[in-house]
């Protein structure tokens, strides 16, 4: 019992070693060059580019000679953990001492890049085509984007709220509601590269105003109609607005009664009604995931009621929304 067990944990301690278990001593590299007819020097051979080249792996760099157009120049692929060395051992969390232990006594850790571009004018003395280099370009890539956005440029905007939460305050009783339906529009303006204004209108709804479902219990339903104006500025693929809206929203409240016991008919529902119209201001924060695709949050609090009486009384949406915009004028 005992020789098994010991025998199963080392198993399982050599498994968990992902880059000595699944990394070879030796990997094919593909070099290729900028310039045509183009050869590079790796070890002791010459090989004309492009090329498969088989290297050793190893915690030191690899010199490599890259000739073009009669120019020679001498750069260092830099010697990088390997994605399996980073995320292979991540599962056998309490391995994590063994597991990357055992792979720090040898080199199958490390490689040079999977695909290298070399440049004959390229001032830089070390390159670094590792996974980590090629991770952190895709992030920097990706989140320094800058937005696409032109002086003169129109855009229609439209999309729906993925979650909203609507509270309203009236002189009888104080309501909030959760809802997943709605739907927006509107239009943006470019005055500058990186400035725009915003035109939108939009529709909240609880979700039992939405769908037709039959209710047993008291419930309530709400509406909200917007049409707000917005000042916005955008950084990389973030855009930040504030502005003014005007509110008209609605409120139905349903009050269900249990059959009491010994009656066969029910008590008569009691329906309330409210609506108020309202100034307030609009604040969003947007992110553009995809090419013209953008998710944010929205919050519209009112501040000012001007029907059914004119007075200053708090109300809000808070409301999560995936936005997508269509060029009309580049």
């Amino acid at each position: 019992m005992t020789l098994r067990f010991y025998t199963l944990l080392l198993v399982v301690v050599l498994c968990s070693s992902c880059a000595t278990l699944f990394n070879n001593k030796h990997y094919v590299l593909d070099v290729d060059a900028l310039q045509d007819n183009s050869t590079v020097k790796v070890y002791d051979s010459v090989y004309r580019l492009p090329a498969k080249i088989l290297v050793t792996r190893s915690k030191a760099n690899l010199p490599v000679v890259l000739e073009s157009d009669g120019k020679q120049k001498t750069f260092e692929l830099k010697a990088e953990p390997s994605r399996k060395f980073v995320l292979g051992n991540l599962p056998f969390i309490y391995l994590w001492p063994v597991s990357y232990g055992i792979d720090y006594t040898n080199h199958n850790r490390f490689y040079y890049g999977q695909h290298i571009k070399l440049d004959i004018n390229d001032t830089t003395a070390v390159l670094k085509y590792g996974f980590l280099r090629n991770s952190t370009d895709a992030f920097n890539r990706y989140f320094n984007d800058p937005y696409r956005g032109k002086k003169g440029q129109i855009n229609f905007a439209f999309g729906f709220p993925v979650a909203s939460g609507v509270y309203n305050q009236s002189s009888y009783q104080n309501k909030s509601t959760f809802s997943l339906s709605g739907i927006k529009a509107g239009f943006d303006y470019f005055y500058s590269d990186r400035k725009f204004l915003n035109l939108s209108g939009q529709v909240l709804m609880s979700d039992t105003g939405f769908l037709p479902v039959d209710h047993f219990e008291s419930y309530t339903d709400t509406y909200s109609y917007y049409i707000s104006l917005t000042d916005n500025f955008t950084h990389k693929r973030f855009t930040f607005g504030y502005g003014l809206h005007y509110s008209l929203n609605e409120l139905k409240v349903v009050e269900e009664f249990p059959v009491p016991e010994g009656l066969e008919t029910a008590i008569p529902s009691v329906t309330t009604y409210y609506k108020n119209y309202a100034l307030g201001v609009n604040v969003n924060g947007y992110f553009r995931f995809y090419k013209d695709f953008h998710v944010g949050i929205v919050y519209r609090p009112d501040i000012y009621l001007v029907k059914p009486e004119a007075k200053f009384n708090y109300g809000h949406a808070i409301s999560g929304e995936i936005i997508w915009k269509i060029r009309l004028k580049k």
